[in-house]
């Protein structure tokens, strides 16, 4: 393992190589300042998703500043993986560890007291002891969690207002920021049917969890029976099995949602797309930490009231009925939490079963 791990690192080095900038300080030509781990073996920083908005905050960062930074994978999906790429990661000479997935939790709940010198920021998740018992967050932790149920409502919304009464959500694993996404999306429809006195049962829901992040030849064949059978526009969620939704809508003709970033540039079927602020998070805290402000110790979480989400506008914009002028109000209503708008969607149900939403407007067939 660690003979494999040294490998990696050394491949990290020579073919992952990405500085920004010159190298500072005490820093040499093979070290970098910020190292951003990945979650998943053989992972990349263009999953066109979360990893990738995140990069996108470190290349910013980077770009300002010209600190130097790379990226490594680990050899598997274990909590001793990570911990061994942390400590070939603080060798390497990193001095703030960006890690983003909930798969680092554990890992960072050791290695916070093991490296005290090093800065952690963890996105989509928060530091627990591996049985869950203890929850904590280290003063060189910042920990990022995002209301994804916020901008999934706000797509929800969009696609009935836009029209479609036949939607699906496709999901990766069942983990608690992509049910979020996922319960978000079926309480924004319900909303707009209500609000448009749709009669109950108009709106038809597929929600699927597919139970890992990877596109495969197996999914693409069950969501193009989707499109196939009726539904018009599916809300993909879960790093890069977007690609199966993007490629079934593609040949078929259809719509798809965006998440995490603007995918619009990934498919011409992206009507928008539900974004967090991984980029602008990561970004902030690294600028925390050059300031002497790094916000350690803190489990935050973005939502509309800081900015933090929403569906992408402008030229992303695909929506013909339902117009930016109108989203802008909801958001507004969602900021503002006019009437719990915000506040009431579920988040805190059973993240596997959906069908414990109280639905009138729409008929939800859940998959799992």
């Amino acid at each position: 393992m660690k003979k494999l791990l040294a490998i990696l690192l050394a491949a990290a080095m020579l073919f992952s190589f990405a500085a920004c900038g010159e190298s500072g300080g005490e820093e040499t030509a093979d070290t970098y300042e910020i190292i951003m781990l990945m979650d998943l073996p053989g992972g990349s920083v263009d999953d066109g998703s979360f990893c990738e908005a995140t990069w996108d905050g470190i290349e910013r960062y980077c770009e300002e500043t010209g600190a130097t930074s790379t990226y490594m994978t680990p050899a598997e999906e274990s909590k001793e993986a990570y911990l061994s790429l942390i400590d070939q990661a603080v060798a390497a000479g990193g001095k703030v560890l960006v890690c983003p997935g909930y798969l680092f939790e554990d890992a960072i709940f050791e290695a916070q007291d093991k490296h005290p010198e090093i800065k952690f920021i963890l996105i989509d998740g928060r530091p627990h002891s591996t049985d869950y018992a203890e929850y904590r967050t280290g003063d060189n932790v910042y920990s990022v969690l995002f209301a994804e149920q916020e901008v999934g409502f706000m797509a929800g919304y969009a696609s009935v207002m836009e029209g479609y009464r036949n939607l699906a959500f496709f999901g990766g694993m069942a983990v608690t920021s992509v049910a979020r996404f996922g319960y978000g999306y079926v309480a924004g429809a319900e909303q707009a049917a209500k609000d448009l006195g749709l009669n109950p049962g108009d709106v038809n829901m597929i929600y699927w969890y597919s139970g890992d992040f990877m596109p495969s030849p197996e999914k693409l064949t069950t969501v193009k029976g989707w499109y196939e059978t009726g539904t018009e526009v599916i809300f993909s969620c879960g790093g890069s099995i977007c690609k199966n939704a993007f490629a079934a809508a593609e040949e078929l003709g259809k719509a798809t949602i965006g998440v995490d970033l603007d995918q619009a540039k990934d498919s011409s079927t992206v009507i928008t797309s539900a974004m967090k602020g991984c980029a602008n998070a990561t970004y902030d805290a690294l600028i925390g930490y050059k300031n002497g402000s790094f916000p350690g110790g803190q489990d935050a979480v973005l939502g509309t009231a800081v900015d933090c989400v929403g569906l992408a506008t402008g030229d992303s914009w695909k929506l013909v009925n339902y117009t930016e002028a109108e989203y802008q109000e909801l958001y507004t209503r969602m900021k503002n939490d006019e009437g719990g708008i915000a506040s009431s969607i579920p988040t805190d149900a059973d993240i596997e079963d959906p069908t414990q939403m109280t639905l009138e407007y729409v008929n939800l067939d859940y998959k799992n």
